[in-house]
């Protein structure tokens, strides 16, 4: 599975082993920025890889939910086509500033979560108990514990 030029990992598997989230990174060095993503969803029977996302360079890690039905993507406001982002024409905003994203798997579609939370989110985790997104998240000096109702 992880042969090749390209860095791979395992970003998540499902609860029931059947799928396996990995991404890729690769480089160019013509313009921001200069290491892009790949997310692939990969069928551990068939070894089937299918693109979720292509050479997004501000995508950061990918978590299945409890009925392997969506994912949660983590990364800056520019990922996924900047649906994420928030702030004024014409300014970039931070891509250490993490944000969470859904997209659910029939489809394909992408809701930003966290578009209008204001702290980075930091690490997280779906919640096969109640379904929600639990996660951390930096303001300032603090860290504090969130829920995302999904």
């Amino acid at each position: 599975l992880t042969f090749g030029y390209r860095n791979v990992w395992v970003s998540d598997i499902s609860n029931d082993g059947a799928k396996i989230l990995a991404m890729t990174s690769y480089t160019r060095l013509t313009k921001r920025p200069t290491t892009l993503n790949d997310l692939l969803l990969i069928d551990v029977a068939t070894l089937k890889a299918d693109t979720l996302v292509k050479g997004d360079g501000f995508i950061n890690s990918a978590k299945f939910s409890p009925d392997g039905t969506a994912i949660a993507i983590s990364g800056s406001p520019e990922a996924l086509d900047g649906i994420g982002k928030n702030v004024k024409e014409g300014q970039t905003p931070s891509m250490y500033d993490y944000q969470l994203y859904i997209m659910t798997l029939a489809d394909k579609k992408v809701k930003a979560m966290t578009k209008d939370f204001n702290p980075n989110v930091g690490s997280y985790e779906w919640s096969a108990y109640d379904g929600n997104i639990y996660f951390n998240a930096e303001d300032k000096d603090c860290k504090n514990l969130f829920t995302a109702g999904v």
